[in-house]
């Protein structure tokens, strides 16, 4: 007997399924500024300024210059331009007196007054951009990679100036110290020229400390002198008298000071002789006095303590007038003109 087999044939199939593997390479590039940089360091200095002995006589007057100096260093890899600012406020004791500013006795109690000025700037007053003045300014600057000691300089014109704080400043060092933050080093930089420069942003924090002193000393001078006219009398007259304020005498404040007077024949209790301006032997003695009471106005010293026949004053700054009296005992002489010139001793 024959079975019959129902056989089912499975057809296996095999797909190869190609799946295309698509390897993506991101290569990222990170965008750099590779443009080049200057690098500049700058120092700036001042001299320190010292403008001697003052006495009356040039306490109105007395100046030097000082140097106002910078040095720049470009460690950048390129060529570009800078500027420098350099600017001082009124000092230490006094910030805000740009003019004029003031140098301290060591009292801290009595000033002298004075001025500093730009050379480049019109002679205008060297300050800052907070309190005043001028701020130092250089024109832009070439500098190049790498390049090292570019520099510049200005001069500064220290000045006293007039006025009766000046006259009556007392004895001793007056000192205006610029340091900490009075002074300010500024400077810009650019790859291209520019017209602001250093002047167009915010003020640098770079100090270049520096003192401005002067030593007030003892001093007098004779700032008047007049002549005494007795005017016209007949021969023979007596008793001629005549005075004038012919002497005035300028002295540091609490100076004291003792004043002589010598007629030409050098006596020195003020006993002189007026002479004719021609050949007329004739002469007419004369007696110089302090006082209309008499009182002799000689010069028998030479030296404040051994003068005892002058006449004294303390000084205060300002000019003291003295009155001169003299006395004539007799004019028995031929009609001429007659005069003498006395010597002003001032000992202090």
């Amino acid at each position: 007997m024959i079975k019959l087999f129902d056989m089912t044939v499975f057809h296996y199939g095999y797909r190869l399924l190609l799946l295309p593997i698509i390897f993506c390479i991101a290569l990222w590039l990170t965008p750099t500024n590779a443009q080049a940089i200057l690098n500049v360091t700058c120092t700036a200095n001042m001299s320190n300024v010292n403008l001697g002995s003052i006495i009356p006589e040039n306490s109105e007057s007395a100046n030097i210059t000082g140097t106002l100096s910078y040095s720049c260093d470009n460690a950048g890899d390129t060529a570009g331009y800078i500027s420098v600012c350099l600017a001082a406020n009124g000092g230490a004791d006094d910030p805000d007196g740009i003019s004029p500013r003031k140098m301290i006795s060591p009292s801290g109690k009595d000033e002298l007054e004075f001025n500093m000025r730009l050379s480049s700037s019109n002679g205008e007053i060297w300050g800052d951009r907070d309190e005043g003045g001028n701020e130092y300014s250089s024109e832009p600057i070439y500098i190049l990679a790498g390049q090292k000691n570019v520099t510049g300089q200005e001069t500064i014109f220290i000045s006293l100036i007039s006025g009766k704080r000046n006259r009556q400043a007392t004895q001793g060092i007056h000192t205006n110290k610029l340091t900490g933050k009075n002074t300010a080093l500024t400077v810009y930089t650019s790859t291209v020229p520019f017209k602001d420069g250093c002047l167009g942003i915010a003020q640098g924090k770079t100090r270049f400390p520096f003192i401005v002193q002067a030593t007030v000393t003892a001093g007098c001078f004779i700032s008047a002198t007049s002549d005494i006219n007795l005017g016209s009398y007949s021969a023979g007259a007596t008793n001629i008298a005549g005075s004038n304020n012919a002497v005035s005498v300028t002295c540091q404040k609490d100076v004291s000071y003792n004043i002589g007077l010598s007629p030409s024949n050098g006596n020195k209790y003020g006993a002189g002789v007026m002479t004719s301006k021609i050949s007329n032997p004739d002469r007419i003695p004369y007696q110089l006095q302090s006082d209309a009471s008499g009182k002799v106005w000689g010069n028998d010293g030479t030296t404040y303590a051994t003068l005892t026949n002058g006449v004294t004053g303390k000084g205060n700054g300002d000019a003291q007038a003295h009155t001169v009296y003299v006395t004539v005992p007799s004019a028995d002489v031929r009609p001429d003109s007659y005069s003498d010139i006395v010597t002003i001793s001032v000992n202090y």
